[in-house]
């Protein structure tokens, strides 16, 4: 059907169209050894529980890293949500190899993160001991399990599922089509709006004035969540558990750059809310990252 792999990923996994379109994929697999695979997973899924506890337990156990949150608007209306947070749909670590062995993580990507389209394609391909196999059936479950889970008296209920993108952003907004194309059916209709395209009227969230939405699939930042119109009423409705929103906006916790220094200075206090797995994991994947005040 397509003369070019670059045709079927511009077509049908809506890459976005550029100069280097030709040359912005490795030609040829790139492959892991066992053991540093390994590690990367089982660092990664340590860090990640625990970070699920800092989030959860925000206005608790690990109120102290509120501190270390920059502001933004809604940011304590945010924080301060009662609903229990629901499971994270879509989680990317970025991770790299030591040169001298071992690994380290460079960043969290919780809020809003991006690389499903290339996982996807490399199902496609077909590559030999790919770890992905499996992935778009997975992906499609996980999120259609999220919602029935949440909504548990209307599993046969048909959701509206607003994909919240800011228009200006292109990868998520091509990322929107592509969750159309493999995730809807007859139950599950997906619908892209942007942050003007959303208002609550008469308890319901509505897109574009008359579509009722159960769901919103955010593909847009926490810290500019108040660009979205009636974002105060959709948090509220979500708070009541009328709305799901994927992912929680709390998530915004796990991807702050500073908490690298705050796991950092637990480990320096030897704080005893890390067990001694997590305290290792954290000083052997994590660069060693400190607040710096300026001085006026």
């Amino acid at each position: 059907m397509y003369n070019s792999l670059t045709d079927k990923l511009l077509f049908d996994y809506y890459m976005i169209d550029c100069r280097r379109k030709e040359s912005i994929f490795s030609p040829c697999p790139f492959y892991l050894d066992t053991k540093t695979l390994n590690n990367m997973k089982k660092s990664a899924e340590t860090l990640d529980f625990l970070i699920k506890r800092i989030i959860k337990n925000i206005n608790g156990n690990f109120s102290d890293f509120q501190e270390y949150i920059k502001d933004f608007k809604f940011k304590q209306d945010i924080i301060n949500l009662k609903i229990p947070l629901s499971p994270m749909f879509w989680i990317r670590y970025d991770a790299f190899i030591r040169q001298d062995g071992g690994i380290f993580f460079s960043e969290f990507n919780y809020d809003k993160p991006c690389a499903q389209r290339e996982i996807l394609v490399s199902e496609y391909l077909e590559t030999h001991n790919n770890l992905n196999s499996g992935f778009k059936d997975k992906f499609i479950a996980s999120f259609k399990n999220i919602i029935n889970d949440f909504f548990k008296d209307h599993v046969h209920e048909t959701f509206n599922i607003a994909v919240l993108i800011d228009p200006c952003h292109l990868e998520e907004c091509h990322l929107s089509f592509l969750y159309k194309d493999i995730m809807e059916d007859s139950n599950f209709h997906f619908i892209a709006v942007g942050p003007k395209n959303l208002k609550v009227v008469d308890g319901n969230l509505l897109a574009f004035g008359k579509e009722k939405i159960q769901v919103i699939l955010r593909q847009f930042p926490t810290e500019h969540m108040d660009e979205v119109c009636h974002i105060e009423k959709i948090l509220d409705l979500y708070n009541q558990g009328k709305v799901l929103i994927i992912n929680d906006p709390r998530v915004i916790i796990g991807q702050c750059k500073s908490l690298f220094a705050y796991l950092w200075s637990l480990i320096e206090k030897q704080d005893k809310r890390l067990s001694e797995h997590e305290r290792e994991v954290i000083k052997n994947t994590l660069p060693q990252t400190r607040i710096f005040k300026k001085i006026m």
